[in-house]
C-alpha cells in the first residue's frame, strides 16, 4: 500500500497494456482489482517508479488532431466540407455552414464584451443554437456555462449568479425568468 492506502499494480485485466500506463487499484474483487487508469502525480519520486516498474504517463497529442475544440470546427470545415454537420427539427448546417455561424456567433459574443477566461451562460432550447453557442465560447476561449431550460427561475437565477457569467445568452422568456438581484440581468 502507499502513503494513500492505494495500492500502484499493473493492469492486467486487458490485453493491450502497455508497461507505460500506471493504474491505481482500489478494492480487491474476486483475484481482480477495479483499476481505474491515472496519472503519475509529480509528487511520487522517481525512486518509487523505478523499484516498481512504473513509469510516468506523458500526455501525447494525436498527430493530424486539433489540439482545441475551436480548431476541431476548422478541420471538420475543411476535412469534411459540405456533408451535413449537425440538425435539428428546424435547421441544418454543414461543416462550412456551423464553421461560419460558429465565427458570427463568436463575433457577437466578443461585441457583447465575453473575452478569454470569462464565463458565458447560455440558457437555450435543445436546438442546433446550442452547439453553435458552444462552439462559439470556445472559439473565444471563454468558459460555457450550460443553465438548463427546465430549472426553476430561482435554480436559474443562483447558477447565473453563481457562475459570475459576463454573457448570457438565452431567449426573451429565458431573460424574465433569469431577471432578478444579484444576477445582473
Amino acid at each position: 500500500p502507499s502513503r494513500t492506502g492505494l495500492q500502484v499494480r499493473r493492469r492486467r485485466l486487458h490485453r493491450s497494456w502497455r508497461p507505460s500506463e500506471v493504474v491505481v487499484g482500489s478494492r480487491p474483487c474476486r483475484g481482480n482489482s477495479i483499476l481505474i487508469p491515472v496519472q503519475v502525480p509529480v509528487s511520487v519520486p522517481q525512486e518509487f517508479l523505478d523499484r516498481h516498474g512504473l513509469v510516468r504517463a506523458v500526455s501525447r497529442q494525436a498527430p493530424g488532431v486539433p489540439r482545441t475544440v475551436a480548431a476541431l470546427v476548422d478541420h471538420a470545415a475543411d476535412r469534411f466540407g459540405h456533408a451535413l454537420a449537425l440538425a435539428d427539427r428546424s435547421s441544418s448546417f454543414d461543416f462550412v455552414a456551423l464553421r461560419d455561424a460558429v465565427d458570427r456567433a463568436a463575433d457577437v459574443l466578443a461585441s457583447a464584451g465575453a473575452r478569454p477566461l470569462d464565463r458565458v451562460a447560455m440558457s437555450l432550447p435543445n436546438t442546433v443554437d446550442v452547439v453553435v453557442g458552444f462552439l462559439a465560447t470556445m472559439r473565444l476561449g471563454a468558459v460555457w456555462v450550460g443553465v438548463n431550460t427546465h430549472l426553476a427561475p430561482p435554480e436559474q437565477q443562483f447558477l447565473l449568479a453563481d457562475s459570475g457569467a459576463s454573457v448570457l445568452v438565452t431567449t426573451a422568456a429565458g431573460a424574465v425568468a433569469m431577471a432578478a438581484p444579484g444576477t445582473g440581468i
